[in-house]
């Protein structure tokens, strides 16, 4: 049986990835939106991402394959200061 504090330390690590996943599913949808605006033919989510910084800040493609989502989301926070996802499409908690 777990005592109070172990208790508490499980929930917050359980919202923590929650918090993470929401990040991290809100920032594909920021792929989406990008591709959409910039008339991407074949590119969503991730891939849309990386082509944008590609383009716009000339990093390289293998540059973009290995930053982790954080990484992109640091890069890309200027242009997601102000969008937010559609609201049926939002995940919140």
């Amino acid at each position: 049986m777990m005592d109070e504090s172990h208790l508490l330390r499980v929930k917050q690590r359980k919202q923590q990835y929650l918090r993470q996943a929401i990040a991290d599913y809100h920032l594909e949808l920021f792929g989406d939106y990008l591709a959409e605006r910039n008339k991407y033919k074949n590119l969503l989510g991730y891939d849309a991402l990386r082509y944008y910084l590609c383009v716009k800040h000339n990093y390289t493609p293998a540059q973009t394959q290995q930053m982790a989502a954080s990484e992109l989301r640091f890069l890309l926070n200027e242009e997601m200061r102000y969008w937010e996802p559609q609201k049926e499409l939002a995940w919140l908690v």
